[in-house]
């Protein structure tokens, strides 16, 4: 009557069990299933800085330099210089900036404006096209720094004037859409949008 007993018991937890891991594995394929968004942030930020987009140019740049008296131009005072030279605009975002939160069962990304996160000129391309200096009016390196750097904006302007900018943003959200869409299940929704 013992072994009788103790196989009963043993057929019940054997068959409580079965239906136990049937129950679960269903439950699993129905997709009750949660969303750790610190995997999703951590996924995101480990990239740091995401280049989306190179605008490559050359430019013909003219320095022009004088002194004056009261507004009018001296005689025998100006230098002048014309240069060419290639050089690289790089745009993106910054993901150590993407905000991500979860409500419901939405995930919203919310993802900073594209800016420069680097413009390298080519000085190995760089050309004197003219260059005309005056005895009474020397070029120090103070002046040529100012130039560059006027020269670096201008081009900025130009290249966020082509659209370099929205180009940029583009990549950017059709890369992270990319790098996140495997790691949110079905039935979640996820949205991105600018900050």
């Amino acid at each position: 009557m013992k072994k009788v007993i103790i196989g009963l018991l043993l057929a019940l937890f054997f068959t409580s069990l079965g239906i136990f891991s049937t129950v679960s594995f269903m439950n699993s394929k129905e997709g009750n299933t949660t969303i750790d968004i610190s995997v999703i942030e951590e996924k995101v930020n480990s990239i740091a800085e995401l280049a989306t987009v190179e605008y490559h140019y050359t430019t013909l740049a003219k320095y022009e330099n004088y002194k004056d008296f009261y507004g009018w131009k001296i005689p025998l005072t100006t230098t002048k210089f014309l240069i060419t030279y290639d050089g690289t605009i790089k745009a993106g975002i910054d993901l150590s900036k993407v905000k991500i939160t979860l409500v419901d069962k939405n995930v919203l990304i919310e993802i900073p404006k594209a800016t420069v996160l680097s413009h390298e000129v080519e000085f190995d391309t760089m050309q004197i096209m003219y260059e005309s200096y005056s005895i009474f009016n020397r070029l120090v390196i103070s002046d040529y720094n100012d130039f560059m750097l006027n020269e670096a904006k201008t081009m900025v302007t130009k290249a966020a004037n082509d659209g370099l900018f929205q180009k940029a943003q583009q990549n950017a959200i059709k890369i992270i859409q990319d790098l996140i869409e495997p790691l949110i299940p079905d039935e979640y929704e996820y949205s991105i949008r600018l900050k």
